[in-house]
């Protein structure tokens, strides 16, 4: 039988060869540093609300039973968090996230492999370096024209990005007004008018200002994020203490210094519980999951969620996500 090959001129064996040597060298590495692989469920009755974000809806049968709505998990946060509340200690899993309403594209699919990890007692700083760590280890899986990548970094802020591209000082734009003054300024006369939220403005200049003026010889990580825009991220003074790292253009990871407090996660909640109303597919929020940020039983910690389709991809010098995909969806 002939063999069928796929849009990265591989045939579908090498490719699948390939990713599972690229989840077995993920896995390595964190196994040789103590974390243990988790496993936990793709479907939920709740989700944390996250109003960036659109979800699948599905629902649970059975004769002489109302149907139990239920819901493929954007990431595993929701359970990995639980785990962790219950002193399972530093932990990873891969597994399929789920992601609705974004237009598919070679960059964006529905369904895609999520790597999350938890450091136990670390901070964003701390996951940085175990990140860049990470990608050291890869690089010899990596194609010879992009394993620099994998070995070469660059770190900045979001602030520091806002005064080099578009000459807006982030410091002085607490309220929506504040930023569409200095939007203004800036020349974004247009869209700062119209903009109705401090984080549609925000996104706006980055993304058509910005994202695509990134540098591509290095990785790129972006660290400390405006607290204007809703994360579970521990916040300090303006910023969250996030980061993000780009890949020639392609964004990669998040990561967060973890909010530990139950008032700090009540508030979140509450907030993207509202602004959730207007999504295309509203789903259930459940309260007393909070419980598990109370009485300090949440340790402080950091979380990183990678795309490790994207991570792959870009590992093979591929274009799209479809180059590395061995069955059509």
């Amino acid at each position: 039988m002939a063999q069928a090959f796929t849009q990265s001129g591989l045939s579908k064996r090498e490719l699948a060869f390939k990713r599972s040597q690229f989840y077995r060298a993920i896995r390595d590495f964190f196994d040789a540093r103590a974390f243990v692989e988790v496993e936990t469920p793709v479907l939920s009755e709740s989700l944390i609300p996250e109003s960036a974000i659109e979800v699948f809806a599905s629902a649970r049968m059975a004769h002489d039973e109302e149907p139990t709505p239920l819901y493929l998990t954007p990431s595993p946060e929701i359970y990995m968090k639980q785990l962790i509340a219950e002193g399972i200690g530093d932990c990873y899993q891969m597994t399929k996230s789920f992601r609705n309403g974004e237009h598919l594209g070679h960059r964006h699919q529905q369904e895609f492999t999520m790597l999350e990890w938890y450091a136990i007692e670390q901070d964003y700083k701390s996951n940085l370096q175990v990140t860049q760590e990470l990608l050291q280890y890869l690089a010899p899986l990596a194609h010879e024209d992009v394993r620099h990548l994998f070995t070469s970094f660059r770190t900045t802020t979001m602030k520091a990005l806002f005064v080099e591209y578009v000459n807006i000082n982030l410091d002085n734009c607490d309220s929506l007004e504040d930023l569409k003054a200095e939007a203004i300024q800036a020349g974004f006369n247009d869209y700062a008018v119209k903009a109705e939220s401090w984080e549609e403005l925000f996104h706006f200049i980055f993304i058509s200002h910005i994202e695509n003026k990134l540098p591509q010889d290095k990785t790129l990580f972006i660290c400390d994020y405006p607290a204007q825009i809703p994360t579970t991220a521990k916040q300090t003074g303006q910023y969250y203490e996030r980061w993000e790292f780009y890949m020639k253009g392609w964004e990669i990871a998040n990561c967060y210094s973890e909010e530990a407090s139950y008032e700090g996660m009540h508030k979140l909640f509450l907030e993207e519980q509202t602004a959730k109303k207007d999504m295309l597919v509203p789903h259930a929020v459940n309260f007393d999951y909070l419980d598990i940020f109370k009485d300090n039983q949440f340790p402080a910690c950091s979380g990183c969620a990678l795309g490790v389709d994207r991570l792959f991809a870009l590992a093979l010098n591929a274009k799209s996500l479809a180059d590395v995909n061995i069955c059509k969806t």
